[in-house]
């Protein structure tokens, strides 16, 4: 039995994901906007709006070159880590395939890029299955972004389950 190498999480995120080959270029258009670096709130908050305005050109672009395999952001169920990813999918993969997902963490207020492998598929259903997936590639600031974001989210839900217990300790009873 292997024991897992970084603590994981469950959440809601908005990204999406398209297969990736080794000879595919990331468009100019992506570099750039990965050049933003927002500071305050305020600007978290309109990078997060450009990002939605990117992706919404993206969607025209990809739609007017018909490229296969082009996914419109939204948010998805993923479970997260420092070391890879699996979320449910219509779509269907073999151990082995590459994909480049972009994500947006709202306590990191910039686009991360990346690059996976399929380690894993089991059916979930009819026609869904969850597809685990290993990081191929990821630099040592991301991967800390990630790993910031997922302690994060677990001191929220730690007290946010804190205080609803509180809250059903003060409820009289009777």
């Amino acid at each position: 039995m292997s024991k897992r190498e970084h603590i994981r999480i469950d959440d809601v995120l908005p990204m999406y994901y398209e297969r990736y080959h080794e000879e595919v270029e990331v468009p100019e258009w992506d570099i750039l906007f990965e050049q933003i670096e927002p500071g305050t709130k305020d600007e978290a908050r309109l990078y997060e709006l450009l990002f939605d305005m990117n992706q919404k050109v993206n969607l025209l672009v990809e739609y007017m070159a018909k490229k296969e395999d082009f996914r419109i952001p939204a948010a998805k169920q993923i479970n997260i880590s420092g070391g890879g990813m699996s979320f449910v999918t219509r779509d269907t993969f073999s151990e082995g395939d590459r994909l480049l997902i972009k994500l947006f963490l709202p306590t990191y207020p910039r686009l991360l890029k990346l690059k996976c492998e399929v380690v894993r598929v089991i059916k979930e259903d009819e026609d869904r299955y969850r597809i685990g997936l290993k990081y191929i590639s990821i630099d040592e600031k991301t991967r800390e972004s990630l790993i910031r974001y997922i302690f994060a989210r677990q001191r929220e839900h730690l007290r946010n389950k804190k205080e609803e217990d509180k809250s059903k300790e003060e409820k009289p009873t009777g």
